[in-house]
């Protein structure tokens, strides 16, 4: 199995270099993009050998469109089976290794969402700690396109959101630890968000503002976030025939509702204890 590393750079990031090490003892190889970039980012990856390439678009504009054409040009080529996408403030916590990594990755899906912890001073802000997208599988045939949007576009192609399941383990993010971080931040999002209708006015205010602190145990909220997830239920991606089927809702005699393809309708209805619940053709493709 061969896992690929993933990040876009730009100019002072300060928590780079844990970043890299979580590429280095996680991935077969590495590509990362320099997005206006200082010499020190550069003069730092280049102590890693991985793979580069420059974008220089401005981010606040052209983020997905920079995170695709870095997937498209430059990370397919690679021939990844999994790609590893972090934030270059961003690691896993010490539970996720190569191990488990090769674990998730033979269950199948798309993707995998891990829970992303937002450390705020000493601690981390529960309520804006948030599953995520870090660990997909790119599929030309489900797609490679990003949400369309110039921020908050995600770390993964669409598909690999609509066919994401659940890793038990945690990701610490740490570019919000400060005020001034936090400032920064919004400073960016009211320059290029200025409506804020990219993502939850709640989420700006949080910013902007005091939050509340969870003092932060890596090993108490690994073994929480382990928990839930076995809950979860794990969703396959469907094959093309199955996603241009369209799908009607019926009762089955135990009264429980379910979807069937329309064109089994009526050889279903003439069967005792079915009934019809709602008769509008509607695609699963991405439920």
């Amino acid at each position: 199995m061969k896992a690929v590393g993933m990040s876009i750079v730009g100019p002072n990031e300060p928590y780079l270099k844990a970043t890299l090490e979580e590429f280095k003892r996680l991935c077969d190889e590495t590509v990362i993009c320099f997005c206006n970039a200082t010499q020190k980012e550069k003069n730092l990856v280049k102590e890693y050998g991985f793979y580069t390439s420059e974008d220089n678009r401005e981010w606040g504009k052209h983020q997905w469109a920079i995170k695709e054409d870095l997937l498209k040009e430059h990370i397919m080529p690679l021939d990844p089976d999994w790609v590893i996408p972090l934030d270059a403030d961003e690691v896993f916590d010490s539970h996720f290794n190569r191990e488990e990594l090769e674990k998730l990755a033979s269950r199948g899906g798309l993707g995998y969402y891990f829970w992303v912890v937002n450390l705020y001073g000493k601690g981390y802000s529960r309520e804006w700690s948030r599953w995520n997208v870090r660990m997909f599988k790119p599929d030309p045939e489900y797609g490679l396109e990003w949400e369309r949007k110039p921020v908050h576009c995600g770390l993964a192609p669409k598909a690999c959101y609509i066919f994401g399941n659940y890793a038990p383990f945690i990701v610490k993010h740490y570019g919000l630890k400060t005020k001034k971080a936090r400032d920064e931040r919004v400073k960016r999002y009211n320059k290029y968000d200025p409506k804020q209708s990219h993502l939850s006015p709640d989420y700006y205010r949080f910013l902007s503002s005091d939050a509340p602190i969870t003092p932060f145990n890596e090993d108490e909220l690994h073994n929480e976030v382990a928990n839930d997830v076995k809950t979860y239920h794990f969703k396959m991606p469907r094959k093309i025939e199955d996603r241009n089927r369209k799908f009607v809702f019926v009762k089955n005699p135990a009264g429980q509702v379910i979807d069937i393809p329309v064109e089994h309708l009526k050889e279903t209805l003439k069967r005792n204890g079915f009934e019809l619940v709602d008769g509008t053709p509607v695609s699963r493709h991405e439920n």
